[in-house]
């Protein structure tokens, strides 16, 4: 067994990553010189480049870390969410991107504008500015956990570095630089994934048949009891990869933007499907990862305080050679970065174009906001640290309250004429009510609280909405 000595050559592994993330943030310093470079990168974003970085986006190291950490402790009913993704792709193609492309928007939130006036868009660009200043805590606190592993520096300091660094390029460069790092990044999360994923076949007696043939054995293929709501299954888990999917392709403002950047709605289209694909592949590898590790450490020593979303980068650090091992944490790096840098710049868009806390829209004002929500973001990071909860936990916790309801709101509007705020504000605080009460007693899996807290929402905001519009 390995001892976790990280190594003189890991360490110049990541400083070089970080090196060439920051010399693309300064190249596209000169491409970013009005708000509509900084915030849409000109509309003339390639649409490849703005599939891999919704993908890198939207799977941060949140996702890397605790994915193969979920299916170690319970089973593979993730598999699913890459069919889920393909599902999802026409449809909020249709229902949503052919809206937006014809309205010329910059943000999700100025839809809710045009369809129920300027309260609905501050109310619920106000909710998605705490969601992601909490959800920016998470990306932070995620690879940290594998940079105390492996160096020995506290979870603070690894809080900060990563904080900083994303933070620099954002501001620096804009919508653009975040963009093409997280090209960068995608490509490291790949290689990343088909490293760690072959290394575990090559290490375990009998290779894919044994992992397999253990995970069965774990009961981890038992994916369609849908009795006990406290046990994943592939019809429920399903059902909720619809209506998230849906949220974060449709309406979360940090694929929004990109979609918009990409100048048309042809190339938004190739640039969604693109992303379903690459959701397909790479969820799959890291639920390979996560039956691999079970097996592996059914017959290899395992220390009891290495558990939870310790487990992966406690494999890199100890059973792969340095320098390939400092790779792999710098592809958690790359996901921690490609998401962080990604919710600044989307928070930046929102808090000035919706919520309009600078009455002069300045790239300068954008700027100093950028820095200001990172150092935010650094704090959240801190706060997160305190908590017992996986990653996972956490991540659901805050979808389920904030996201939920916005995806309510957003669906009946687009489905319904009698759809009105004042019906989702009472379908909002029974949600409200019901997920921390379902919460609190633990009465479901918390993966399931999205669908409980959207289900909820919509309906009672249907109720109220119809029984409103008919006394109008």
């Amino acid at each position: 067994m390995k001892n976790l000595e990280f190594g003189f050559i890991n360490y110049i592994v990541i400083l070089f990553y970080l090196i060439v993330v920051i010399l693309v943030g300064i190249f596209f310093t000169k491409k970013s010189k009005t708000l509509d470079d900084f915030f849409l990168g000109g509309r003339k974003v390639s649409w490849i480049a703005v599939g891999m970085s919704m993908f890198a986006s939207v799977t941060s190291a949140t996702t890397i870390i605790a994915v193969p950490a979920l299916i170690f402790y319970q089973n593979t009913s993730f598999l699913i969410f890459g069919f889920s993704s393909i599902c999802v792709a026409p449809i909020i193609i249709k229902k949503f991107y052919k809206k937006y492309h014809h309205s010329n928007v910059i943000t999700s939130y100025q839809f809710i504008h045009k369809r129920y006036g300027s309260l609905a868009k501050i109310f619920t660009a106000s909710l998605y500015v705490l969601f992601r200043l909490a959800w920016l805590g998470l990306v932070i606190y995620a690879p940290s956990i594998a940079i105390n592993l492996a160096t020995g520096i506290p979870l603070i300091y690894g809080i900060i570095i990563i904080g900083i660094f994303a933070t620099l390029y954002t501001t620096v460069g804009g919508l653009s630089a975040v963009i093409y790092t997280d090209v960068i990044q995608f490509i490291v999360l790949l290689i990343g994934t088909l490293w760690i994923l072959f290394s575990l076949l090559t290490s375990i007696d009998g290779n894919f048949l044994t992992i397999v043939n253990d995970g069965y054995l774990a009961q981890k293929f038992d994916v369609f009891n849908w009795r006990d709501l406290s046990i994943l299954s592939i019809p429920l888990v399903g059902i909720h990869f619809f209506f998230q999917l849906m949220y974060d392709y449709g309406t979360d403002q940090i694929t929004v933007q990109r979609m918009m950047s990409t100048g048309s709605l042809k190339n938004t289209k190739k640039a969604i499907i693109f992303n379903a694909i690459s959701d397909f592949i790479i969820i799959s590898f890291l639920i390979l990862i996560g039956l691999g590790l079970y097996s592996f450490y059914k017959t290899n020593f395992l220390p009891e305080i290495i558990n939870g979303d310790k487990i992966l980068p406690y494999y890199i650090l100890t059973q792969l050679p340095i320098g390939i091992s400092g790779l792999l944490i710098a592809a958690i790096f790359a996901a921690a970065m490609s998401s962080l840098d990604s919710g600044l710049n989307t928070l930046t868009t929102v808090l000035m174009n919706d919520l309009k806390i600078f009455k002069n829209k300045s790239l300068l004002n954008a700027k100093k906001l950028t820095i200001g929500l990172g150092l935010i973001s650094i704090f959240s990071a801190y706060i997160m640290v305190k908590s017992d909860d996986l990653l996972i936990e956490n991540f659901y916790n805050f979808m389920s309250l904030f996201c939920a309801p916005i995806l309510s709101l957003f669906l009946i509007g687009v489905l319904t004429k009698y759809a009105c705020f004042k019906g989702w504000i009472v379908g909002l605080i029974f949600s409200l009510i019901i997920t921390i009460y379902l919460k609190k007693c633990a009465l479901i899996n918390v993966i399931y609280l999205f669908t409980s807290s959207f289900l909820v929402c919509t309906f009672i905001s249907l109720l109220f909405s119809y029984l409103l519009f008919r006394k109008k």
